[in-house]
């Protein structure tokens, strides 16, 4: 998917370090203004394409630009050229609702569940408000369902570099599926709440680093002389200070993580291993969340995590709803707005070796929610507890390095 936000905003290299007011830039050399003019900087490792900025509704541009992406990603033949259609928002949505649950649980006890945390807000998870604010944020998506790029055209239109890096980048996801079978690939890794998005940090990071590298090319930037890694890193700042700024945490995460910390995570693999590197990422995927964010912010990636046993009823009357692992990114979003003095939500993330949140039903019908999460000692743990003491409708007990969360919420009456 490629953001409707993050192209308005932020789609140049230059664009999120201004945004940030104080960044630094990330150009190291400038582009020489012949070249710039006429968009002709080809990318180093594919360079016998046309970087001329091109109309997407014709096939010449199209091919050209699955000849490109197919060189990028390092494929051997170009990709066969997938359909490409153009919906308006209100079509987008009612598609886009068709590829979610076509019946939610009602009521939702995981979304009671993150409600009382304060993660997320009432009705945020249900599939006709996921497909409104998709429609409306996306300018594009590939449909690995009908095997389709559809792009969105919203009243703003896109200039012609915006439109030709958005296609670019649902033809890198065409690829992916073309290649390594996303609907078998979400269903073997994207599990529960932390493999959901370590998946898509992997599918979207992907294109969102292509995207960058052939946004510079075809705006006559040679990306030789660009600073990807201060790039990246802004993009991700830029991210977190807009999903912080969100009432809903859980799904302003869904719009923004894969696409900064996801593409942060893999240009590094990319640039230590290439693109070989990446497509391995395909059959071995990070194993949480927790390595993707180490790798941005410093700390050993691999950690042993803390395996937990499948939840059991706390007594006769109650049913198991929902449990996942919510992930270290979770606990970022539990921690950051509520910290104060010199505590680290980054080290408390990072402290993070395994979680199980367990919602279940009880007798009179309300969400009771158990959060278990295990972190690397107990004088953090100690101080998530302290933090989290006096947050309405939370509990935080301590025993060592575990630390369980617990929440009841009652739905509200239709």
């Amino acid at each position: 998917m490629t953001n409707w936000l993050q192209l308005v905003f932020c789609a140049a290299l230059l664009g999120c370090a201004e945004s940030m007011g104080g960044a630094e830039a990330v150009l190291v050399a400038p582009p020489d203004p012949s070249t710039y003019a006429e968009g002709r900087v080809p990318l180093p490792e594919c360079a016998a394409f046309d970087y001329r900025r091109c109309d997407i509704r014709s096939a010449a541009c199209l091919e050209n630009l699955a000849a490109i992406a197919s060189c990028m990603r390092g494929r051997d033949t170009a990709l066969d050229l997938p359909l490409v259609s153009f919906l308006s928002e209100a079509d987008a949505e009612l598609e886009l609702l068709s590829n979610y649950a076509s019946v939610a649980p009602n009521p939702n006890y995981f979304e009671l569940a993150l409600t009382g945390f304060g993660l997320t807000r009432p009705q945020a998870l249900e599939p006709q408000e996921m497909a409104a604010r998709s429609a409306q944020e996306w300018a594009a998506f590939y449909s690995n369902r009908r095997k389709e790029i559809i792009v969105v055209e919203h009243e703003e239109q896109l200039d012609p570099i915006s439109e030709n890096v958005l296609v670019l980048h649902e033809m890198i996801h065409a690829m992916q599926d073309a290649d390594h079978d996303l609907t078998a690939f979400n269903e073997r890794y994207r599990r529960g709440s932390d493999g959901d998005l370590r998946g898509n940090s992997v599918i979207e990071g992907e294109a969102r680093m292509h995207e960058r590298r052939y946004f510079a090319a075809l705006s006559g930037l040679d990306v030789t002389q660009l600073d990807f890694t201060r790039s990246f890193d802004n993009l991700r700042a830029y991210y977190e200070q807009w999903l912080f700024e969100q009432e809903d945490l859980y799904t302003a995460t869904q719009f923004s993580v894969p696409y900064a910390h996801g593409a942060e995570y893999v240009f590094q693999v990319w640039s230590e291993g290439g693109q070989p590197a990446v497509r391995a990422l395909f059959d071995a995927p990070p194993e949480n969340m927790r390595e993707v964010l180490a790798l941005a912010w410093g700390g050993n990636a691999h950690v042993d995590v803390t395996p937990f046993e499948p939840p059991v009823a706390p007594s006769a009357g109650y049913s198991l709803q929902a449990w996942t692992t919510m992930g270290a990114w979770a606990l970022y979003l539990l921690v950051e707005p509520r910290l104060a003095g010199d505590l680290s939500a980054r080290e408390l993330a990072l402290a993070w070796r395994g979680d199980q949140l367990e919602v279940f039903s009880s007798p009179g019908g309300e969400a009771v929610a158990n959060w278990y999460l295990e972190l690397s000692d107990a004088t953090l743990a100690s101080q998530l507890v302290a933090l989290l003491t006096g947050t309405p409708g939370v509990d935080a007990t301590q025993s060592d390095t575990r630390v369980t969360l617990t929440t009841t919420v009652a739905p509200k009456p239709e």
